[in-house]
């Protein structure tokens, strides 16, 4: 049978030759150290180190080793040449002849090598190996660092519902200050609304819950987001889940708060608006009760003032004329006093002529002086004091009509 290169394989004719082909074949670097100069290196290290086995042999071994582990390697290298030196594994850094780095792992061990003390170096090339572990790490480390520095709670459980990690934020949020809650059965948790959040993702779906929770009877309610997420490990097995959380307990206050100032601001403008409509009306009641004094003090001008003017004019004599000028004096005067007002306000039916009389009444006058003055009969105004009494509400009682007249003007 041939071999891939088209050349038959050798077949060996004894120990040594089996040895050497083994050494030749194999696929880990192999090489043979003495006095810290490469005596023999298997095409494997050639492969390896870039460099040919005709570089390499002659050349001293530290020229291979990286900058930073050459110290403590040329260290190890020279115990391990002691007497009592025993196999030695680990693992260090090379430069290759293109400047590149490489990871081997170390296996030596003490030989006779052309019948002196030498050292045969096994170096596996790990750097695939070691460059996934650094990611791994690294990974890792970035994981750490966002799991127990993140502003949000983190919390990692089981299948059975117990925790298995959490962070800062989530042992504050549940009052721990150390790792004693690690264990603790999340299913058996006193407000039971978040459970079923916690055991969808161990059905492989994701949960969601926002709203209240309370540590205790006692403890004042929470107000919480949390989002669960299943966890499955690199062959797809689900072996738990994680949560996130937020606590949003002063924004909830906060969105409270601003609720209640908000209906505050609307009962406050709707009372406003009803102020103002209000005070539109007393405005508009104002500018009316303005218009209607106005037209009460002309219309008792026409009815008080001018017909004892024109009076005036029809008499001859000067007592009737006096007598009419203190009539009109007096009825200015009660024209701007409360008694007209009053009149005018509560009593709307009286009659001009009720009016007048009413006026002269209150002002002393007897029967006969008002009939002579308004030049009436005396039953005529006689009969204007029954109908003022009736009016007055003063029928069948008595209460003196002119006192009853003053004390609508305010006088005793």
């Amino acid at each position: 049978m041939k071999k891939k290169d088209g050349t038959s394989p050798r077949i060996a004719e004894n120990d040594d030759e089996i040895y050497r082909l083994l050494v030749e074949n194999a696929d880990e670097s192999i090489y043979v150290v003495r006095k810290g100069v490469i005596r023999f290196a298997n095409p494997k290290s050639a492969k390896v180190s870039g460099y040919s086995r005709e570089e390499l042999l002659g050349m001293p071994v530290a020229n291979l080793i990286h900058p930073e582990d050459r110290e403590w390697v040329t260290q190890r290298h020279v115990l391990r040449s002691g007497e009592r030196a025993e196999e030695d594994r680990y693992v260090h850094r090379i430069i290759t002849k293109q400047d590149r780095v490489r990871w081997i792992e170390v296996n030596a061990v003490r030989i006779r090598w052309k019948g002196k003390s030498a050292i045969m170096v096994f170096a596996t090339d790990v750097t695939d190996r070691k460059m996934a572990e650094d990611a791994l790490w690294a990974s890792e480390r970035r994981y750490r660092s966002l799991f127990y520095s993140a502003p949000s709670g983190i919390f990692f459980y089981d299948k059975d519902l117990r925790l298995v990690e959490a962070n800062g934020r989530f042992m504050a949020a549940a009052g721990q200050t150390d790792v004693s809650i690690v264990g603790m059965n999340l299913g058996r948790i006193y407000d039971r609304r978040i459970v079923p959040c916690l055991s969808k993702p161990l059905s492989g779906e994701e949960g969601k819950y926002v709203g209240g929770f309370r540590k205790d009877r006692d403890s004042e309610e929470l107000w919480l987001f949390i989002n669960t997420l299943p966890v499955h490990r690199a062959d797809g097995d689900l072996i738990g889940g994680i949560g996130i959380f937020q606590d949003l307990t002063d924004w909830k206050k906060k969105e409270s708060m601003l609720r209640e100032r908000e209906s505050e601001l609307h009962l406050k403008s709707h009372q406003l608006e009803e102020a103002n409509t209000a005070l539109q009306a007393i405005l508009r009641h104002s500018k009316e009760e303005l218009s209607k004094l106005q037209s009460n003090i002309l219309t008792n001008i026409e009815e008080m003032v001018i017909p004892l003017f024109n009076k005036i004019r029809e008499n001859d004599t000067m007592d009737k004329a006096a007598g009419c000028l203190d009539l009109v004096e007096y009825n200015l005067r009660e024209i701007t006093s409360p008694f007209v007002r009053n009149l005018s306000l509560g009593y709307y039916n009286l009659t001009r002529q009720e009016k007048r009389i009413a006026g002269l009444i209150r002002k002393g006058l007897k029967t006969s002086e008002i009939a002579d003055l308004l030049g009436l009969s005396q039953r005529s105004v006689e009969h204007h004091r029954y109908k003022l009494r009736t009016k007055l509400g003063l029928r069948g009682s008595k209460t003196n009509l002119r006192t009853f007249l003053l004390s609508l003007g305010g006088e005793g």
